[in-house]
């Protein structure tokens, strides 16, 4: 019988063991970039925001914008020629008459530093994102080359970081696989009895998002089956069966 010492010992070597599988990182990084994209997100809209005080008249969105801003911080540095590389020469030409004849504020020059500086960490958080998607997309071949290989990356990694447990998660049935992700409406039908959903995270997976509306849940089903064979041989029996089940 082991002492308290010796099982308190037994328990840490076995959490070690457990935490040195590369499956635990992967999740931590799905789940970063997750949280990247959120406060990219937001700061793209407070950026807008403040970038409207100047130019309201602005016609670019998204990293566009960012990509302007980090440049030109404010209207009144627009500069055809550099603008036209970023949104193209029709578009510069549009932004730099706009610009001229923009009813926005002049800002202070501290302020439109200081929005510059916002856009340049948002770029930044872009280069960090693909980083990080590239880490992902490495680590999720290692960590499951056969569910990588017939679901991609990133559905392989994200139903991985759902779940939290690579063996959790080969242990679930092809029918739970094909709805993760789709907790909400899963619970709506079962309170109001709407129509259940098809697909969860799987949708991201090519084979299903680009078939036509109504084969997405017969493609979702099947493309749900192979990933469930394929866990189990990533998780237990760790046998290449990936060109079997394409």
């Amino acid at each position: 019988m082991l002492t308290r010492e010796e099982a308190i010992s037994k328990a840490k070597a076995e959490l070690k063991k457990e935490y040195s599988k590369e499956e635990y990182s992967l999740i931590q990084a799905v789940r970063s970039v997750e949280d990247l994209e959120k406060a990219k997100n937001l700061l793209i809209q407070r950026i807008k925001e403040w970038f409207n005080i100047n130019f309201p008249e602005v016609t670019v969105f998204d990293d566009k914008l960012v990509e302007l801003i980090s440049v030109f911080s404010v209207k009144e540095n627009f500069d055809e020629k550099k603008l036209s590389n970023i949104v193209g020469d029709k578009k510069a030409v549009e932004l730099t008459l706009k610009a001229k004849n923009s009813f926005g504020a002049k800002l202070q020059k501290n302020d439109a530093e200081a929005l510059q500086q916002l856009a340049v960490q948002v770029k930044s958080i872009n280069d960090t994102i693909k980083y990080m998607e590239e880490y992902i997309e490495k680590t999720s071949l290692k960590v499951m080359p056969n569910t990588t290989r017939i679901a991609g990356a990133v559905v392989a990694s994200k139903l991985l970081a759902k779940t939290g447990d690579l063996e959790k998660l080969a242990k679930m049935p092809a029918s739970t696989i094909q709805v993760l992700g789709a907790e909400k409406a899963l619970f709506k039908h079962l309170k109001t009895n709407s129509k259940p959903p098809k697909h969860g995270l799987i949708f991201q997976n090519a084979f299903v998002s680009g078939s036509p509306p109504k084969e997405r849940g017969k493609k979702a089903r099947k493309i749900a089956a192979k990933i469930a064979i394929a866990l189990k041989a990533d998780a237990f029996t760790h046998r290449d069966i990936a060109t079997y089940l394409k």
